[in-house]
């Protein structure tokens, strides 16, 4: 298929893994781990996201708590809030510009 006619869609997860704010951030990164990928939406009760937690999140959260001697919370405290999304018919070209 030529890359005009590709679509956000054709590299879509049809059941990605998912997270409510209150999940626990340990067992979220187990999840992350466990399945091999680097983030996961975040939504709230009714679906709607709110947030993203990625690798990098669940990295600044194990610096924090080393130096504050801290463990655990909630991916709520920890996920990135400024989330971009695309539509499943936006071409692949459009979304990677």
């Amino acid at each position: 298929m030529p890359l005009s006619k590709t679509r956000a869609r054709d590299f879509m997860v049809p059941k990605p893994v998912m997270f409510t704010p209150d999940t626990a951030l340990l067992d979220a990164a187990k999840v992350l781990v466990t399945r091999r990928i680097s983030g996961a939406p975040v939504v709230d009760s009714k679906g709607t996201l709110v947030g993203v937690l990625t690798e990098r999140d669940l990295l600044e959260a194990a610096l924090k708590a080393i130096y504050h001697d801290e463990r655990g919370g909630r991916v709520g405290d920890h996920m990135s809030h400024d989330v971009q999304v695309v539509r499943a018919d936006d071409a692949l070209i459009d979304v990677a510009a």
